[in-house]
């Protein structure tokens, strides 16, 4: 039954998307109008791809991109009665956020070379911050990795999302850019099936102090740039629509 709601979702979006591609502006755009329609947006997740985050000394925070504050309590101490013996030792964190929904601070952990990546991207793209996680949490972490507010042009959370089959999936064309510009950096892709050409996968950052891939990244946008179209290369490096249609045709043939 999983594999055919996940089929359902990538042959909806998918369709949905190509409709979507036709349209010159969405009905209402996120994003206030670019000040240079000819740079390249930039679309970055939040959790286990820019940073990592923990409670309770250590168990895992990745319900932060969960259903609400309940479901994070809930987690949270879960984690905490069933933490393993001998898990691994992360190194110290860099920040900690309260939130109103946890009785222990959550430990952030930057992505290794993240300044510097949010730095040097930001001079060749507008730089937008999209996440499913919720809006409180997402503008508490904003405002450690970029406290002056300089390098983020606006942050967008699960209300931006559509919610199709307990998937949260981010839609691109209502940022109100052209998609031909748009670069989509995300750890879990499909959350971009929606227009899974303008997507860039990476590995999970489960805080790892040995990390490369945003030095690969950032050598990606430069290659980029001038692009006319960022989803022709895009295509031709990741190919992930067929990835993702692959996965569901796999999936269909075992529950079958």
């Amino acid at each position: 039954m999983r594999g055919r709601a996940i089929g359902r979702v990538v042959r909806d979006g998918l369709s949905r998307a190509s409709r979507r591609f036709s349209s010159s502006q969405p009905a209402y755009p996120y994003l206030k109008p670019a000040a240079d329609p000819s740079r390249l947006t930039l679309c970055l997740d939040l959790d286990e791809c820019l940073v990592y985050c923990t409670v309770a000394e250590g168990s895992n925070a990745s319900f932060m991109e969960s259903h609400g504050a309940e479901m994070a309590r809930e987690s949270a101490a879960y984690d905490a009665r069933h933490r393993r013996q001998g898990a691994r030792l992360l190194p110290p964190h860099d920040f900690e956020l309260e939130l109103p929904y946890l009785e222990d601070p959550v430990q952030l952990r930057k992505r290794p070379n993240l300044d510097d990546f949010l730095l040097e991207a930001s001079k060749m793209c507008e730089l937008v911050l999209f996440t499913s996680a919720a809006k409180t949490y997402a503008e508490e972490c904003v405002s450690v990795l970029d406290p002056e507010r300089s390098l983020f042009s606006d942050v967008l959370s699960r209300q931006h999302c559509v919610l199709m089959d307990s998937l949260y999936l981010k839609d691109l064309s209502q940022l109100g850019r052209p998609l031909e510009k748009v670069v989509c950096v995300d750890d879990h892709v499909g959350s971009c099936m929606l227009h899974a050409d303008n997507a860039v996968p990476v590995h999970p950052f489960l805080g790892s102090p040995d990390d490369q891939e945003l030095p690969h990244v950032l050598a990606l946008l430069h290659r980029l740039r001038h692009a006319d179209d960022v989803r022709e290369p895009l295509r031709g490096m990741y190919n992930l629509q067929e990835s993702l249609l692959g996965r569901v045709r796999s999936a269909r043939e075992k529950m079958d």
